[in-house]
């Protein structure tokens, strides 16, 4: 058995890459989930699946684990819009290659 980082390079490649169509859907589900009340965490959680897989397989991609990290801090923002009257910045979208 390899070590840790020869086992995470393996699981990397379960992984591929992100497309520009996966990050197309993916602004347009951030946009989405600011502006339509129906489309909220389940839905975020259908387009994550569709683009880098199930939950393990997301855990293996450092892009999945961003747009996660993403996900949560605009969650975070969209609360503290509707509940108080504080001004948020909105989360900027995570950084991709070519994108």
């Amino acid at each position: 058995m390899g070590n840790a980082n020869e086992v995470f390079s393996l699981l990397s490649i379960m992984v591929p890459p992100l497309t520009k169509e996966g990050y197309d859907k993916l602004c347009n589900a951030s946009q989405r989930f600011l502006q339509e009340q129906s489309f909220g965490i389940p839905q975020i959680e259908i387009v994550m699946e569709g683009i880098f897989g199930d939950y393990t397989q997301r855990m293996t991609s450092a892009e999945a684990q961003s747009w996660a990290i993403y996900w949560s801090a605009l969650v975070n923002f969209e609360q503290l819009m509707r509940d108080s009257d504080v001004l948020a910045v909105q989360p900027a979208l995570p950084l991709v290659r070519g994108y």
